[in-house]
């Protein structure tokens, strides 16, 4: 146990060790990051098979408020599933990935108590010149029924603790100017805000903030 930003967080995954004030991720398959706070019990688990039904639900909860499901992972076809689930692994490990996207690794927040997929997180492991512009190496999306519930900032805390264990030492987030619970949720996590841009497609404002990963569970 170690303090977490003032939380406690318990790690319960094979591979995962403390060394000193910091968790080490030794050939993880399965990432488990169970955070404790007012009964919350998250994970973060890769794309799996074991999942699929939570998955088409979260999806279908998407489809039936009339949203557009974030981040893009979400688009992905899922007809063959085991066939997306492989194409994510290999984006994670730089395989076959598309003109203009760079290696990813997708994350699904899972709650323990409930047996839901809450959340749908992707991470870029480097920067490309449309992702430096606005959006940077992190996007993620909590299902509209989940929200206003305290996940953003702890699934946010797990998503970096993964971008440290992938040795990005600082990562960009972009936010829209009016999404005001998104750039707390980022600030709460030690964001800089550097600047603010206009979104070509959309003509919004955007904040880009910086974080350092590497003061992450230094306390």
């Amino acid at each position: 146990m170690l303090t977490f930003l003032k939380r406690t967080l318990a790690t319960k995954s094979e591979g995962i060790e403390l060394v000193g004030n910091h968790l080490e991720w030794q050939g993880l398959n399965l990432l488990k990051f169970a955070l404790m706070e007012e009964q919350i019990m998250l994970k973060l688990v890769k794309p799996d098979i074991k999942y699929k039904n939570q998955y088409l639900e979260m999806l279908g909860e998407w489809k039936g408020t009339g949203e557009q499901p974030q981040p893009w992972v979400l688009h992905e076809d899922y007809s063959d599933f085991n066939a997306m689930v492989q194409k994510f692994e290999n984006l994670s490990k730089g395989i076959d990935v598309p003109n203009g996207f760079v290696p990813s690794s997708t994350y699904w927040a899972y709650d323990d108590e409930s047996g839901k997929i809450v959340c749908a997180v992707n991470i870029r492991h480097y920067l490309n010149d449309m992702l430096i512009k606005v959006w940077g190496n992190i996007g993620y999306g909590i299902r509209p029924s989940e929200r206003r519930k305290g996940y953003a900032t702890i699934i946010l805390k797990l998503a970096l603790e993964c971008c440290k264990t992938l040795k990005m030492e600082r990562v960009l987030l972009g936010c829209y100017k009016e999404n005001i619970a998104s750039a707390k949720t980022i600030l709460k996590n030690g964001g800089v805000l550097e600047n603010e841009v206009i979104e070509e497609n959309s003509g919004k404002l955007v904040q880009r903030y910086w974080i350092n990963t590497k003061s992450i569970l230094d306390e």
